[in-house]
């Protein structure tokens, strides 16, 4: 098809598997924002506020004591609640943790209950096992030290684990979703791609199988069936016809030979061009209608390459050949000849009878023939309309080589019908570059 987009090279089960990662991936890594904001944060300054007040209390409460009982008294907060009490601070700590932590949860809480006091300072000692913190009460220091609280401790473990374990079984069930709709699709395409170069067999698809697939499946083959019947009717329409015009045009050429011997002689050259220029369209349109494909065989292209150049020198046809040897490949040769045969005819008739070049390129998995000649060339807008049927270029092509415009949808007809490729470039210098590749192992 004209100006159609190439296909991604990434089948349908690969996208939506690269496309469920992405999804899991945003659907863990929002889990994970929305645990810390929603339940750790608030559950790390809860606790800090807690902490804070009873550090504040533990401090008020130690000056309002009696100097005698203040020792018991902070004795008992140490085994009660964990918290040491010293009177004074000596060196001030500094706040050693980031901004959303419990240490500066904890600080912020301490600031906000002693309003008017010293700026408190809370840091972590350097084996991160306790808190250490310095308030001021009263003009008076105090120094206090607790274990660091691990938050949430095995219970957010537990949380990790039932998100992880939950997407990862999500991700699972969607994989197999997936799967079960991809499968035969891709097994439609594989056969549907098989169509051109065998008998079409039914498309593996099983009844069980997602009901819109197997319906699109079923759809497609009956559209098929009816494509392929109206094709062969037409086809059979068009040679018929093509077929029936040589009995009149056998009548005209008779009726030619009879004429008295004083009929204009230009009359009856006339005449007898147009017949022979309606033989050679008839002739190319029962070709075009009875295109079919041939056996596939182990050919050696170069060798054949060689045999098919020297035929045509001897017809008169001036062509240099240039391939490289031991170039084996599964094709059908005698269609690989009718292409080539065709795109040689048009170098050498539409290039003004200048000399023919012919090169093969040969790859591990590829073969390639080009056909070039140094005529007047094809507009690039105009390239792909030549390989429609009855199309003739006049303005670049010299109308008295007549022509049907039929040359070039014969070869990419049987182009197609052996699953290669063809098409014409622009050729550097001038002229134009005509080739046809297909695979060396076709599926």
């Amino acid at each position: 098809m004209k100006n159609a987009v190439p296909c991604r090279a990434r089948g349908l089960f690969s996208s939506l598997s690269l496309g469920l990662f992405w999804v899991l991936a945003a659907q863990i890594t929002l889990a994970l924002a929305l645990v810390l904001v929603l339940v750790l944060w608030p559950l790390t300054k809860q606790s800090a506020e807690s902490k804070a007040g009873l550090m504040v209390l533990a401090v008020q409460t130690w000056q309002e004591l009696p100097q005698g009982t203040r020792a018991d008294f902070a004795t008992e907060l140490s085994a009660r609640h964990g918290l040491e009490l010293l009177p004074g601070c000596g060196d001030r700590p500094k706040l050693n943790a980031p901004w959303a932590s419990y240490p500066a949860a904890l600080q912020r809480a301490l600031q906000g209950r002693l309003p008017g006091e010293a700026a408190p300072a809370v840091a972590v000692s350097a084996d991160k096992r306790q808190v250490l913190a310095c308030v001021w009460h009263n003009a008076q220091a105090f120094s206090l030290r607790f274990d660091a609280p691990h938050l949430l401790e095995g219970r957010l473990w537990a949380l990790g684990l039932i998100l992880l374990v939950s997407s990862l079984l999500a991700g699972l069930l969607a994989l197999v979703l997936a799967r079960r709709v991809a499968r035969p699709l891709e097994n439609m395409t594989r056969s549907v791609q098989t169509w051109g170069a065998q008998e079409p067999a039914p498309l593996p698809v099983a009844p069980s199988d997602v009901f819109e697939v197997c319906t699109l499946a079923r759809t497609v083959e009956s559209m098929h069936q009816r494509l392929h019947s109206h094709e062969r009717a037409q086809t059979t329409l068009l040679a018929g016809i093509s077929h029936d015009l040589r009995t009149p045009l056998a009548r005209m050429r008779l009726a030619l030979e009879m004429l008295p011997d004083e009929a204009s002689l230009g009359l009856r050259a006339g005449l007898v061009r147009d017949v022979e220029a309606m033989e050679r369209l008839i002739a190319q349109t029962l070709q075009f209608a009875q295109v079919h494909v041939d056996a596939i065989e182990d050919t050696e292209l170069c060798a054949f390459a060689h045999t098919l150049a020297e035929d045509q020198r001897r017809g008169g046809i001036q062509l240099a050949l240039t391939c490289a040897p031991s170039c084996h490949a599964y094709v059908a040769p005698l269609t690989l000849a009718r292409i080539l045969l065709n795109l040689i005819d048009n170098a050498w008739r539409y290039g003004g009878q200048s000399a023919v070049d012919v090169i093969l390129h040969c790859t591990p998995q590829t073969w390639r023939f080009e056909v070039l000649d140094r005529g007047s060339g094809i507009p690039t807008h105009l390239l792909e309309s030549v390989f429609q049927p009855f199309t003739r270029l006049e303005p670049s092509r010299n109308r008295a080589t007549g022509g049907s415009g039929l040359g070039l949808s014969i070869v990419r007809q049987l182009a197609e019908a052996q699953g290669w490729q063809v098409g014409i470039d622009a050729r550097p210098g001038g002229g134009s570059c005509a080739w046809v590749m297909g695979a060396k192992n076709p599926p």
